[in-house]
């Protein structure tokens, strides 16, 4: 151990000297298998671990007896074909058997430091010590990014020394929570100023005003981050549950509904960060069904509102599914969406959203996304932008090249109804 980490464990606890030691062992029981896992996950030094194909599946916590391992393997090989790279349960605890070892070496595990409904800080030496000793059993188990929940005040001296010990075991280890407290990650979705509503909201209520200057706006109030932190980007991944604020209208079409939400995946897809998609638990379940390409609780007619509305959502999930594994293979390919790559809000049509992605040392895409149901233009300054000398620019969506028309110092494209651009450009944006 560091004399560092070290120094953090006797401020925190002077009364007990011999924590250090203890600690020290835990540690060394756990190493070997910490690099055993993490042999799978390499990244460069001093490099941020995740990269541009980045993704999670957040799993609910209301899984009646427990989460079955091997059936969440099967979901995200079978249903989401490999497209995710990582996924989130509250606790291992929540699991109903032992992952496997092919499971943790091809996907990140994330877990919640203190799951909820009790997120609160240890009280004492041997609390605090239990604690540690839970959490590097997690971490030997295949666990690299740990969820720091709001309500997990400890004092600095204790917070300080979990993340000391914590670090010392896995220096890959990657804390999601609040920026401001020093955390690699914001989870979940960042957090706007002045306390605005979560992301899903704000992604549905643009797509369905067909209206983006709402979704500018949250992501301008967003608290300045360094190059080395990121979001991850939490929404639900279908929008029919209670408590999630604006809800999809139950009574439009399913194909209707679906389009909906392809537009929200797309903006999602887009943004500075990591997309995690909230798994409804019918999907879950369900999967069976949905890998049939029937609905999850098909074939349970039985007049139970409940099971109807279960199917519905997995006949939903099977129109979303195939338009957002192809987002996320194309992310997969990406250098520009790098979880830490720089994102700019381009200024324009409010029917329309435009962000900028990428920067030094990654080829730049603007992606931009017509919200409405008619023809919009988007026009800006060709210095802005590093044109090719071809001056035709790529859709990395369909792999079209694209012409823009040129007026003077201006160019423009028009984008039609529904419209999603993804368009390559050089090597880094012109200052």
């Amino acid at each position: 151990m560091t004399n560092i980490c070290a120094g953090l464990l006797e401020r925190a606890f002077p009364e007990r000297p011999d924590l250090v030691d203890r600690l020290r062992v835990l540690i060394d029981g756990v190493r070997p298998a910490l690099e055993e896992q993490r042999s799978h996950f390499p990244s460069p030094p001093g490099a941020f671990p995740l990269d541009s194909g980045e993704s999670l599946l957040v799993v609910p916590r209301d899984i009646p007896g427990g989460i079955v391992p091997e059936q969440l393997e099967q979901v995200l090989e079978e249903v989401w074909e490999h497209t995710l790279s990582g996924i989130m349960v509250s606790s291992l605890a929540d699991l109903s058997g032992t992952i496997s070892g092919d499971l943790v070496r091809e996907y990140r595990l994330m877990t919640e430091l203190l799951p909820e409904p009790s997120p609160e800080p240890p009280s004492g030496a041997e609390s605090f010590l239990a604690m540690l000793e839970q959490l590097l059993g997690d971490l030997s188990r295949g666990v690299q990014i740990l969820a720091v929940p709001d309500l997990f005040r400890p004092s600095r001296e204790e917070e300080d020394g979990i993340v000391g010990v914590l670090k010392e075991a896995d220096p890959d280890l990657l804390l999601a929570g609040d920026h401001a407290r020093g955390h690699d990650l914001a989870w979940p979705g960042g957090r706007p100023r002045e306390g605005r509503e979560p992301l899903g909201q704000v992604l549905l209520e643009a797509v369905l005003n067909e209206d983006g200057r709402g979704l500018g706006e949250w992501l301008q109030a967003l608290p300045d981050r360094e190059s080395c932190r990121a979001w991850i980007n939490q929404v639900p991944f279908l929008f029919r549950g209670a408590g999630e604020g604006v809800r999809m209208d139950v009574n439009l079409p399913l194909d209707q509904q679906a389009r909906s939400l392809e537009a929200l995946h797309t903006l999602q897809c887009a943004l500075a960060g990591v997309p995690a998609f909230v798994l409804p638990r019918a999907i879950l379940q369900g999967a069976e069904d949905l890998r049939a390409g029937a609905g999850a609780g098909a074939g349970d007619d039985d007049g139970d509102g409940d099971a109807k509305d279960d199917s519905e959502l997995g006949e939903l999930a099977g129109l979303v599914l195939p338009r957002l594994r192809d987002l996320l293979r194309i992310r997969l390919e990406e250098p520009a969406f790098d979880p830490v790559s720089s994102q700019r809000v381009v200024p324009g049509d409010p029917r329309m959203v435009v962000l900028e992605r990428g920067g030094t040392g990654a080829r730049p895409v603007l992606c931009l996304q017509n919200l409405s149901r008619d023809p919009v233009e988007f026009r800006d300054r060709l210095d802005r932008y590093p044109w090719p000398e071809s001056a035709v620019v790529e859709d990395i969506l369909t792999g079209d090249l694209v012409f823009p028309s040129r007026e003077g110092e201006l160019f423009s494209f028009e984008l039609q109804p529904r419209e999603v651009l993804w368009l390559r450009f050089g090597e880094s944006s012109p200052e």
